[in-house]
C-alpha cells in the first residue's frame, strides 16, 4: 500500500552537497522503521507546519530511507502547500477506504526536497477508522527512515490516533506570554494521548523575549521536557526550504538527538 519509487537525484554541487551533509549529519535517519514523530501545537499559530516540513526535508536530504510528512487531519493544507505536492487522499479518507476493502490509491507524492507527502489533502475531519490510519502509519514506519506528522492543534479524533501510534512527540509553543497560557492548558488535556519520548518546542519571534523563555523553561521543567528553542524562519511557502532547514539548523540537530533516544 505504501509505494516508496525511487527519486531521481539532481545534479548538485559537490562541494555544496558536503558542506549540507556536515551541517545535518545527526539527521541522517538510515535505518528502516525509525521514529514515528508527531508534532502538536499547543495553540493556534504555533508554527507546526513549517517546523513539520522543515524538519522533514532536513532528513529527506541527508537520509538514505526515505522520509514521510503528513498533515493528520489534512484541514488546512499547509504540509502540501509548503511541500508544493498534493496526494489525493487525506489520511482520514484513505483510513477508510482502507477498512471498507479498498486499498488507497495516490496517498504518497514527492515533493522537490524529496519528502513523501503521506495522505494530505485537505478534507473535513469528521470521523476516522482508528485502526485503519494506524496501519497506514505503521506501514509508513516500516518502509522509511523517518515519518513526520503534522498533528496541528489536535482538534480531531485522527490527530489524537496519531499522537497515540507515535514513538515520539514534539509539543511546540510560541514563545509569547499568552502562548504559554493556553498552552499550558492544553498540554494538560493532550498529554494523556502521548507516547514515548517528548520535548517542547518553542517558537522563537524576531525579537526574543527573555521573560517569556524563562516561563518556558518553568513549563518544560514543571513537566520533564526537553526545552528546544527553534528560531523565527520565513515562511517556507514563500522562501528557499535550504534557507529555513540552514536558520533552524541547531535546533534541528536538537530535535534529532531527541528521535535518536
Amino acid at each position: 500500500m505504501i509505494e516508496v519509487a525511487p527519486i531521481e537525484e539532481p545534479a548538485v554541487d559537490e562541494h555544496a552537497a558536503g558542506q549540507a551533509a556536515r551541517r545535518t549529519q545527526g539527521l541522517a535517519f538510515d535505518t528502516a522503521y525509525g521514529p514515528l514523530v508527531a508534532i502538536c501545537g499547543l495553540c493556534g499559530g504555533a508554527g507546526v507546519s513549517t517546523l513539520s516540513y522543515t524538519l522533514a526535508a532536513a532528513a529527506a536530504e541527508r537520509s538514505t530511507q526515505p522520509v514521510f510528512a503528513c498533515e493528520t487531519s489534512g484541514m488546512t493544507g499547509g504540509l502540501a502547500l509548503y511541500a508544493r505536492a498534493q496526494p489525493r487522499l487525506s489520511l482520514s479518507q484513505a483510513a477508510d477506504q482502507l477498512v471498507a476493502g479498498t486499498p488507497p490509491s495516490g496517498l504518497v507524492v514527492s515533493s522537490p526536497e524529496r519528502v513523501r507527502v503521506l495522505g494530505s489533502r485537505p478534507a473535513l475531519a469528521e470521523q476516522c477508522d482508528a485502526d485503519g490510519a494506524e496501519r497506514i502509519l505503521s506501514e509508513a514506519r516500516a518502509a522509511g527512515g523517518l515519518v513526520v506528522l503534522d498533528c496541528g492543534t489536535a482538534d480531531h479524533e485522527v490527530d489524537r490516533v496519531a499522537l497515540s501510534a507515535s514513538s515520539h512527540v514534539l509539543w511546540v509553543i510560541p514563545a509569547t506570554a499568552s502562548g504559554i497560557a493556553r498552552g499550558e492548558h492544553a498540554l494538560k488535556l493532550l498529554a494523556e494521548f502521548a507516547r514515548g519520548e517528548q520535548a517542547l518546542v518553542a517558537r522563537l519571534e524576531r525579537n526574543e523575549n527573555a521573560a517569556a523563555v524563562s516561563r518556558l523553561a518553568d513549563l518544560a521543567a514543571r513537566w520533564e521536557l526537553e526545552l528546544i528553542l527553534f528560531p523565527h524562519v520565513e515562511d517556507v511557502a514563500q522562501a528557499l526550504v535550504e534557507e529555513a532547514i540552514e536558520e533552524a539548523q541547531v535546533a534541528l540537530e536538537a530535535i534529532a538527538a531527541v528521535l535518536r533516544r
